[in-house]
């Protein structure tokens, strides 16, 4: 039986959860807690094996609670959340588990199944820090996990050349000269890069465009800092240098 702790400061959303968890006969709800002191009294008490966390909690934040027992955090954390699509990225480049408010039962199971996936305490800790630091930063700049076949890498945006499509997998080039594959594929990264610092200039490339060393406007070729060289598409021409060159 899987022990769950749900800490809201709202009494709808905790009652909520509590509707979803009741189809799921593994699950058990120990607790629940509208405040941080609450909530750290009710994890020491019952040692929940999973937390249904919101990020604000009255004055204070759900990174608050999480705070207290870092660095051994023994417990799977699914985040709850009303946050805007900006700030919900920052769950989405921590690779972390989140359900946006109004929770959809379809949602909730998968949020369930994905949880059940399990990851090494180390993992789950990188992952917590990288969600407080992403959340923090408004410049655009945000740690994000990539998963491969045999690990998960951590990874500063800023450090990133380009991202490249092959077939149904994506590749990472680094400015470190560090190559990495995951199985997601260039439209995830898409939807993920929007509105940050990097520009899809073609259906197989998303760049960096801070590391952008020159245009060839008659060949639409990008080279990048590494001197690697990027074409641009035709149609993507325009909305790039409109975007990079005149912003």
């Amino acid at each position: 039986m899987i022990k769950a702790l749900i800490v809201d400061d709202e009494q709808h959303s905790i009652n909520a959860v509590e509707n979803l968890l009741r189809g799921n006969e593994n699950y058990f709800v120990c607790g629940s807690a509208k405040t941080v002191e609450k909530a750290v009294e009710l994890t020491c008490e019952f040692k929940p094996d999973l937390v249904f966390l919101d990020i604000v909690l009255r004055r204070k934040t759900g990174f608050d609670y999480l705070n207290v027992f870092l660095p051994d955090i023994n417990f799977d954390v699914i985040f709850t959340t009303g946050y805007d699509e900006y700030a919900v990225k920052a769950f989405e480049y921590s690779a972390l588990h989140y359900l946006m408010k109004p929770i959809e039962q379809r949602d909730f199971q998968d949020a369930l199944s994905r949880m059940e996936a399990k990851i090494s305490q180390q993992e789950r800790l990188d992952r917590l820090r990288s969600l407080e630091y992403n959340f923090e930063q408004t410049n655009g700049y945000k740690f994000i996990h990539i998963a491969t076949t045999e690990s998960y890498h951590k990874v500063h945006s800023k450090g990133i050349l380009y991202v490249e499509a092959d077939s149904n997998y994506t590749n990472f080039h680094l400015t470190s000269g560090k190559k990495i594959t995951t199985s997601r594929t260039l439209k995830y990264y898409t939807e993920l890069f929007k509105g940050s610092h990097f520009f899809k200039v073609s259906k197989s490339y998303i760049v960096n465009i801070e590391q952008i060393k020159t245009f060839k406007r008659k060949s639409r070729e990008l080279v990048m800092s590494d001197n690697s060289v990027i074409p641009v598409a035709v149609r993507r021409q325009a909305d790039f240098v409109k975007t990079v060159f005149t912003n």
